[in-house]
């Protein structure tokens, strides 16, 4: 009897939790998803509603309808939107615990091999904290500062490179950015056509095919990956075994390279080098970090500055206000270093600006719930697909005063009106998937604008009357999105040849 009387109270608090744990199941299950556009049994959304360009600015247009979470579906897959700061950072920050992980994509997850990836890991996978170690000894405040004399060199190149052809500013800004990768990854330093930065372009383009959203069948039914790659109709098996050894060669060529060197005694420092010496690291760690850190900063640091060129075009009177304040701490005989940033408090907000009036994830990275949820009366379902709609939370004009206007004084700590969010604190991710490189990339950014300010006037082309052109203002469609190709008349400054000659 003493024994029963002993159980008794954890077996009715074992009932009780049961009882409890059905009841907020039932309820959840009661609870509607977040509401949105009228979506089909089985089928989901019509085609025809989803944008086929810029669906940021659509789901900007659906959250004024449907509130500041909404969501539809396709073919069961549910997708959810988020589009006010205050939701995101609740969901995707203080619930990181069941919001980190990443959707998984069949067609570039598991046919193509990319499951593994730093991006694309799940955060429950032991080796996604081990990534993170990886990148944030490498890349955190103090370590970013040995890469300094990098990123002044690249800078120095990249502004002669533009000189030497100012039509192809563009291209110029994307071997800078990813040149400075190259070298602080694996010690390289790349070359005209070099066949590194095609592989490079290259397995960008393949990534960008394999895992666009609603392009592959196998991503909506996974038994289809079963099917045998004779069999008719399983051409995308084929292509995906083809796009998996295209991508795993590209991403092993370079750390080979550094192995290279390494044996011949000519290796220079870099992340790549650095952890390859240690014997407690295993080589494809290595591999994967080293690849996710030119995968996510080449392209994202290169689609910034070119905006950058885009609205110095457009606004004059920013671009002379920054200029002025750069030649204010260079005294115009030196080119700006890292050591100056500090001191271009308004070229800071001007990197802000770019960065809310066109960031360079509209959607940030996709992540996915790992178990049912709650929110605002809702249910938000195991697996679900969740957005960052970060260019509508930018672009809300009840945050950001006109926010299609180009404005870095939004962001000035002397003006009487509340300061908005700041973009830094939100473009970089949420919760356990913040970009470990942050501080890299906002010194490449400032130093790079600052360079650019220091040596050249950028202006809007005229037309045969003499008055200045507008350029096209339209982005890509992506993952990412860049300003699409635009005209820019751009000219030395005086001296500006001689403080780019070598010292």
């Amino acid at each position: 009897m003493a024994v029963i009387r002993d159980v008794a109270p954890l077996i009715a608090a074992t009932v009780a939790a049961l009882a409890l744990s059905r009841y907020l199941y039932k309820r959840a299950r009661r609870l509607p998803p977040p509401p949105g556009p009228p979506c089909r049994p089985f089928l989901g959304i019509d085609r025809k509603l989803l944008p086929r360009s810029e669906p940021w600015k659509t789901y900007a247009e659906w959250a004024k309808q449907y509130g500041p979470i909404f969501s539809f579906h396709i073919l069961g897959q549910r997708i959810v939107i988020l589009n006010s700061f205050e939701v995101a950072s609740e969901l995707l920050n203080k619930r990181a615990s069941i919001y980190s992980d990443r959707p998984l994509k069949y067609m570039y997850d598991v046919l193509m091999g990319r499951r593994t990836a730093v991006f694309n890991i799940s955060a429950s996978d032991d080796r996604h904290r081990i990534y993170r170690r990886l990148l944030h000894g490498s890349l955190n405040v103090r370590a970013v500062q040995s890469y300094r004399h990098v990123q002044e060199d690249e800078a120095r190149l990249f502004l002669q490179g533009v000189l030497a052809n100012p039509k192809s500013f563009g291209e110029q800004v994307k071997r800078n950015a990813v040149a400075v990768i190259m070298r602080i990854t694996y010690g390289y330093t790349i070359q005209d056509n070099d066949p590194f930065v095609s592989m490079i372009e290259e397995s960008f383009r393949i990534s960008s095919l394999g895992a666009a959203p609603g392009m592959w069948l196998v991503d909506f039914f996974p038994i289809l990956r079963f099917v045998p790659s004779w069999f008719p109709g399983a051409g995308f098996k084929r292509q995906a075994k083809e796009w998996f050894k295209q991508l795993d060669t590209m991403s092993s060529a370079p750390l080979q390279w550094t192995k290279g060197e390494m044996v011949a005694g000519t290796a220079t420092d870099s992340f790549a080098s650095t952890h390859l010496s240690d014997a407690n690291t295993v080589e494809l760690h290595v591999q994967r970090c080293a690849s996710g850190l030119y995968a996510g900063g080449a392209d994202t640091i290169a689609g910034a500055m070119t905006t950058f060129f885009l609205v110095m075009c457009l606004h004059p009177d920013v671009q002379a206000r920054a200029r002025q304040e750069v030649d204010t701490v260079t005294g115009q005989d030196r080119l700006p270093t890292c050591g100056d940033l500090d001191r271009l408090p308004y070229l800071r907000q001007v990197m802000q600006e770019v960065l809310r009036w066109a960031p360079v994830a509209p959607l940030a990275l996709p992540h996915s719930l790992t178990c049912d949820d709650e929110y605002m009366g809702y249910h938000l379902a195991k697996g679900a697909t969740i957005y960052a709609n970060l260019w509508g939370m930018f672009h809300d004009p009840s945050v950001y005063v006109h926010p299609d206007d180009f404005n870095p004084d939004r962001f000035s700590s002397t003006t009487d009106s509340p300061m908005p969010p700041d973009p830094l604190e939100w473009v970089f991710g949420f919760g356990k998937r913040v970009c470990p490189g942050l501080h890299f990339a906002q010194t490449s950014l400032m130093l790079n604008m600052a360079s650019v300010l220091g040596t050249l006037n950028l202006t809007r082309p005229t037309d045969a009357g003499g008055r200045p052109t507008q350029p096209d203002i339209s982005f890509t469609t992506g993952i990412t999105s860049h300003p699409k190709p635009f005209l820019c008349t751009i000219t030395p400054r005086v001296g500006a040849e001689k403080l780019l000659s070598v010292p």
